[in-house]
Formats: C-alpha cells, structure tokens, sequence
C-alpha cells in the first residue's frame, strides 16, 4: 500500500512549537516511518512465485520479524524493535523496509549515524524509493544537514510526480530548515493543486506563524477549519489566539479539539499552559497528568508540572517531577547534545507564548532559574546556558538556607553533564 506521507498528528509532532518542538526532530521520523500501521507507510512486498524456496521462506520470515519490529516500536519497546528489525535484515538483506525502519528507530534513539547509514542501505538497494527520500530528507534536515535535506526533498517531489503530497512533504522539509520562504512556495503550490487538501495550509500556516505573519498564519488555520477534515485545526488556532492573549478563545478551541477526538498529549500541555495563564493551576495540573498518562515519555511535561508545583509551594512534588523529567531525557538520547534548527524560534515563541513556564520573576527566583534551566538545558540542548541557570539556582536555594534544594539541583548538574 502507499505510504501515507503526511497526517495531521505528524505534522503537529513535527511542526508546532508550543511544546512539542523538543520531539519534532526526535519523533518527526519515527511517526511518518512506522507508528501509523505499517500498511499505510510500508509496503509488503509479495511473494513472487519462484524456484528458490529457501529464499521466500527467508523473505516471508523477514516480512514476520517486520511487522513484529513495528508491533514493538509501537509498544515503545525500542531496543526489542531494534533486534526484530536486525534480524529481518539477516533473513533478507535486500529488504528495504527494514533498512528504513531500523534507521528510523536508530535516529529516533539518538543514533542518527547509524540511522543514515541504514537509510543509505534502504536506497542503495531501491534507488527510486520515495519513503527513503522522504525519511532521509527528514532526517537529514533534523541534523542541520540543509544542502543534503534540499536536494533529497527536491528527488522526492520528482519520484511522487509533483504531487501534492510531494509539495506537502517539501514544504515540510523547508520548515525544518528554516528556510519559511521556500516552505510558503511549496505549500502555495500543492493548495494550488487541491484548493481542498488541509496539508497544504497546514504547512503554509506553520511557515507564516513562524516567520510572525500571524494575519496569514490565521487566515490559512480557518481554511482548514472551514473544510472540516482536520479536527486539529482548532488545536493550531489556539496557538494563534494565547499569542494574541486571546485565552478564551484558546480554550474554546482546544476543548472543541478534544471533542472531536484530537486529544492527543500536546493538546492537553498546551491547555494546560492557558489554564495556568487563566490562573486556574488545578485545572492545569490535571490536564499535565493527562498528557503524561497519553505520553510519559515527554520529560517537559514533567519540568512544567514540577514549577506549577514549585509555585503553589509543594517543592517535594516540584522535585519529584523534575527528577523525573530529567530521567525521562535520559532515557531518550536523542536529547544527549540535541540541537534543533527551530530552538532559537522555540525559546522566543515559548517565552511570548508560554510566560508562566520561562519566568524569572526576579534575580531571587530561585525555582525560576531552576526551570529555566532544565528547560534550556533538556529541552533545547543548550547545556551551557542551561546548567548557568542551574548554578544559579542552587545558589539561591543555598542562600535561602534551603540545603536540600540545593544538593537536588546539582546533583541535576551532574546528571546532565554526565
């Protein structure tokens, strides 16, 4: 079956900003590669009828170990995927799927050397596959590498025949590279070639909210709104509406995407951030445990609830929640020296959007370093300014004849450097 290039979750996992920057390079691939069903993004291949028994019962356990690598990236058992897909390899080592997902999972991992050698291998083996160009565009863009990212999605655009998904995809990729001119074009061309596919404004709509044409950005969201195929389109709007201190209608929208069954664990962080700015902090906290409980990896999430603790004065529960946080960062490496093209957009856009999670209140804010740290050091990959701020912090803590604080926040130092 053919890949299904682009959805809605994707390009929010990929794309938005307002929390879920930190996992748009570490997820972008994965999500597009293999979480969405396997039919819909690889194909299987069939079975020709031939002579070499051995060689089809090789192909068919490979096709078996395949489906049991996605099975198990799915159930975010990724060491476990990793060896099913080896093992595919092993029993066909002319199977370009498992190349594909293996890479992706690698580079999901935080192995992205080994995650472009496989896809290298996928492509090397059918040089006209367009998931492998579109992968590795991702990938390729994801690791800062323009010129490699730009020609890879310039290949795709030709093997999908100009398609609109083909323009969707570029434009994608454009945006990934800061390059939200280019990102316009492509996404102007594929709603000119289906004034009626959301995919189009989608990306335009990213590419005008983040170069600050939030007039454009607006006008493309109530496109998609208006042609009613994308639920979280209102999810998009109310990133539109908190930066114009609109929190009513934020909420309206985020609540209207929850109904209709766009409740995924970004939507709930990011309704969590407008109760906070509405001042409703219970509220906020159930909407961050919601989030964890659809995705407990996330470790902003974590950070984020530990300072709404941090604020109403329960500093064992802040703690407990940026512990965690930190050994959810570990446990992905992906976030070992991460550097995204799109953190220096994030941090602005975050600290416009997102006041209550980026403040230091004053020089004496010792739990506002403490955020603002882990959040630069973790979710950014700016350790330097990061672990800064976390000096500071402790100091303060330590000042304030808070030695418990103050022991928790360096060995967090320690942790990080390590």
């Amino acid at each position: 079956m053919k890949i299904r290039y682009l959805s809605l979750s994707a390009a929010v996992v990929a794309l938005s900003f307002v929390g879920t920057i930190s996992t748009a390079k570490s997820e972008a691939i994965a999500k597009n590669s293999v979480d969405n069903n396997v039919g819909n993004n690889f194909s299987v291949k069939t079975l020709e009828i031939a002579p070499n028994q051995p060689l089809l019962l090789a192909q068919s356990n490979a096709e078996e170990l395949l489906q049991q690598c996605v099975k198990r990236y799915q159930s975010k058992e990724y060491e476990r995927a990793l060896s099913s897909c080896t093992k595919a390899i092993e029993a066909d080592g002319d199977n370009d799927d498992a190349y594909l997902i293996r890479g992706s999972i690698n580079f999901f991992l935080g192995d992205s050397k080994t995650g472009i050698q496989d896809i290298n291998r996928a492509l090397a083996i059918n040089p006209d596959s367009e998931q492998g160009y579109y992968i590795r565009a991702l990938v390729r863009a994801i690791t800062g590498d323009v010129k490699g990212a730009t020609e890879d999605s310039n290949r795709f655009l030709v093997l999908n025949n100009y398609s609109v998904d083909g323009y969707s995809i570029r434009a994608m990729v454009m945006l990934l590279i800061d390059d939200y001119k280019q990102a316009i074009e492509n996404a102007s061309q594929a709603i000119q070639k289906n004034p009626e596919n959301a995919n189009g404004y989608i990306m335009r709509s990213f590419a005008y909210l983040l170069s600050g044409n939030d007039k454009q950005a607006s006008e493309d969201i109530e496109k998609i709104i208006k042609i009613g195929s994308e639920p979280g389109a209102y999810f998009f709007r109310s990133i539109i509406r908190v930066q114009r201190g609109d929190n009513k209608g934020a909420m309206e929208d985020l609540n209207q995407a929850i109904n209709q069954k766009f409740d995924e664990a970004s939507v709930y962080a990011q309704r969590a951030n407008v109760r906070v700015q509405m001042g409703d902090m219970k509220g906020a906290i159930e909407d961050l445990n919601m989030a964890i409980k659809k995705d407990k990896d996330v470790g902003y999430f974590r950070n984020n609830l530990g300072f709404i603790y941090g604020r109403a004065g329960d500093m064992k529960k802040a703690f407990e929640n940026y512990e965690k946080s930190l050994s959810n960062y570990q446990k992905s490496n992906i976030f070992k020296g991460f550097q995204s093209p799109l953190s220096k957009i994030f941090e602005k856009s975050a600290i416009k959007i997102s006041p209550f999670f980026w403040e230091v209140r004053d020089s004496q804010d010792a739990l506002g370093y403490l955020n603002r740290g882990m959040s630069r050091a973790l979710l950014l990959g700016n350790k330097q300014e990061g672990i800064a701020d976390l000096q500071v912090a402790a100091n303060l803590f330590r000042e304030q004849g808070k030695q418990d604080e103050a022991k928790k926040v360096i060995e967090m130092i320690k942790q990080i450097n390590s």
